[in-house]
């Protein structure tokens, strides 16, 4: 069986749930190891590796690693204090991100008895294959022009596909064969790290949506973008509302107010112009932040 989808795309796998774990290191100036901690889950999700860098960036040498892997997303931290600039401007810490994208449609598919065309045992949510209605149990037949005969078929073509590329697919569903056009979506790899920076101009970037004091809801779409990306915002608080986008440095490149907030929003964003990589939208109300990464890909 083959996901396609999953963290190695070039690689034979079965499905695996997904996973988070975080490992934290501090040694002191001899060598001698201090903290040896490995978090997991949602431990793991929500340790805050820039207060604990900043908090011991005086004892010593800090190494973390963490591995958060979802079915359209990898965020890799790789974290070594040596590797602080120390002439750097700022005095806060913040993340560092490098995206790359890898070409997928979302399914996870097996081999069929008589080697014709390829079985969907699973549609990965807001995959390209779920935007295009495709259901389990249903058969790949045809990708781009070729015949499949088993999962490795389906793999290298996609493989070989532009994230965004247009491709002829053909879905047989309850003996009906039906010719349709997906686009190729993405799965995105962050690789995380952090350094000096100066101090963000709209203060803390760190509530979760889950420690509001308010039901809140925030989703962006489409992600990753190629043009405009939109955040839908919903509260159970009418307060003024502030809209921000800002880049991986934690710099304020765009800002909005919206005083007149009745409970949703839709706010909009054109990255055209901005260079590829990962971006935060973030809304503050009632001096709360909530926040989400959006992912920007140039055409």
């Amino acid at each position: 069986m083959t996901l396609l989808g999953m963290a190695n795309l070039g690689n034979a796998q079965d499905h695996t749930p997904t996973s988070e774990k975080l490992t934290v290191q501090l040694y002191n100036d001899a060598g001698q190891l201090l903290i040896n901690d490995i978090y997991k889950d949602e431990d793991a999700k929500s340790f805050d590796v820039a207060e604990f860098i900043k908090a011991h960036q005086d004892e010593g040498r800090t190494l973390i690693r963490g591995y958060f892997n979802s079915d359209l997303m990898i965020d890799q931290i790789k974290f070594d204090s040596n590797e602080l600039a120390e002439d750097a401007e700022g005095s806060e810490i913040c993340q560092t991100i490098e995206t790359t994208l890898k070409p997928i449609i979302g399914v996870q598919v097996s081999q069929t008895d008589d080697l014709a065309g390829v079985h969907v045992d699973r549609v990965i949510d807001r995959s390209s294959a779920a935007e295009l209605g495709m259901q389990s149990e249903s058969l790949i037949m045809e990708f781009n022009g070729l015949e499949l005969v088993s999962p490795c078929d389906l793999k290298l073509e996609v493989k070989e596909c532009e994230v965004g590329q247009e491709v002829s697919i053909g879905i047989e569903t309850d003996g009906r064969l039906t010719q349709k056009e997906i686009t190729v979506g993405a799965k995105v790899h962050n690789l995380i790290s952090y350094k000096y920076c100066p101090e963000s101009n709209i203060g803390d970037l760190n509530i979760d949506l889950a420690s509001s004091k308010f039901d809140v809801n925030l989703e962006a779409y489409p992600n990753p973008t190629s043009d405009i990306s939109y955040l839908h915002f919903t509260s159970d608080s009418e307060s003024p509302v502030n809209f921000y986008v800002l880049d991986i440095y934690g710099k304020t490149i765009h800002q909005e107010t919206f005083n007149n907030f009745n409970g949703s929003l839709r706010a909009e964003y054109n990255f055209i112009g901005s260079a590829s990589g990962t971006y935060l939208m973030a809304i503050k109300q009632n001096d709360e932040v909530y926040k989400t990464k959006v992912v920007y890909s140039e055409k």
